[in-house]
């Protein structure tokens, strides 16, 4: 059975917990504005300085990258040549349920097409924060501006901006810029700032197959061809790290969330860090996306100490459908 692009400075524990937040909406809170205001667009500005390369990977760099995967022992899902189920004016919002209880929301919106480091984008814009009784022992804030490639629907660029309120401590504020190259490289830095102190990282990380971030994923996922018990592999970046993704669609499910009862097609997961000494255990992650023109990512589910944490879909707004050209996927497939 196949599926045609399946229709229809931190603290491990605050780290752990806005990573599945955002990842979750796959792979990624209701509260959160679906407006992002001119103060939202100044803070997520990209550094002018950082310039993405255009120039393209050598017929010697393709063979690399297919012949070495990075740790993948798969190959990436293929992206799928009709029209897709969604596009720009879409807008998606989650709950955020750790144990069942609600503990913060994410909104997203994919808008207009424009133009970014001189190439056309689509910008999709993400804020998640907690909410709920979790706010008690501390809040988080995550914005983040994902700039998608019309051919791929894979991150060109990256904005993000995570602030963390905990009770009698200072605030943090962590900054992250980067561009993804077409040789799967990511360049960049990470700002993190206290009342106390400023320091700045740089980012240089690489892939050696598909690379999304944590807010493309999710159209990734939804404009890919996956086939019944056959094994896929992609990367995901996040905050200076690499992370494999591997998995298979399993097959369709009826899944209750708040938006209703949906048959869905149910892909597992598992995620882990690439090549560190504090790549920790792997990850567990389902995620169910619905079996319906739109293709609309349903349900997302990880387990935690205090039990599953689980990202469901509450609120959907269409936008207008992508009409997708064919285009050439050599380069990976």
């Amino acid at each position: 059975m196949r599926i045609s692009s399946i229709q229809g400075g931190p603290h491990s524990r605050g780290r752990s917990y806005w990573f599945m937040a955002s990842f979750a909406v796959l792979f990624l809170c209701s509260g959160a504005r679906a407006d992002f205001d001119e103060e939202l667009r100044q803070e997520l500005l990209p550094i002018p300085s950082l310039i993405r390369p255009t120039a393209k990977p050598s017929g010697d760099d393709e063979k690399q990258n297919q012949s070495g995967m990075g740790g993948c022992a798969h190959l990436p899902p293929v992206i799928a040549m009709d029209s897709l189920g969604f596009g720009p004016g879409e807008l998606l919002q989650f709950d955020v349920t750790m144990a069942g209880i609600r503990t913060g929301g994410i909104t997203t919106r994919f808008s207009e097409q424009t133009t970014m480091d001189r190439v056309q984008v689509y910008p999709v814009q993400v804020h998640a924060r907690t909410e709920g009784v979790f706010s008690l022992l501390g809040n988080i804030d995550g914005r983040m501006i994902s700039y998608l490639s019309p051919e791929t629907l894979e991150p060109t660029r990256m904005v993000n901006r995570y602030m963390v309120k905990k009770p009698f401590s200072d605030a943090t504020l962590t900054k992250e810029d980067a561009v993804f190259t077409p040789e799967n490289k990511v360049i960049g830095q990470v700002k993190y700032t206290t009342l106390k102190k400023t320091r700045t990282w740089p980012i240089k990380r690489e892939a050696e197959t598909d690379l999304v971030d944590v807010v493309s994923v999710v159209y990734y996922a939804r404009s890919r061809i996956f086939e019944l018990k056959k094994p896929f592999c992609f990367e995901i970046y996040h905050r200076r790290s690499v992370y494999i993704v591997e998995g298979q669609y399993v097959g369709l499910e009826s899944v209750r969330v708040p938006i209703g009862y949906r048959q869905a097609h149910r892909i597992d997961t598992i995620l882990r860090r690439k090549k560190s000494s504090r790549s920790g255990k792997p990850r567990v992650v389902k995620v169910w996306i619905g079996n319906d023109k739109h293709r609309l990512p349903l349900k997302v589910q990880t387990p935690e100490k205090l039990g599953n944490i689980e990202v469901r879909l509450k609120a959907y707004l269409p936008g207008h459908r992508l009409v997708r050209k064919t285009v050439s996927v050599d380069k990976k497939h």
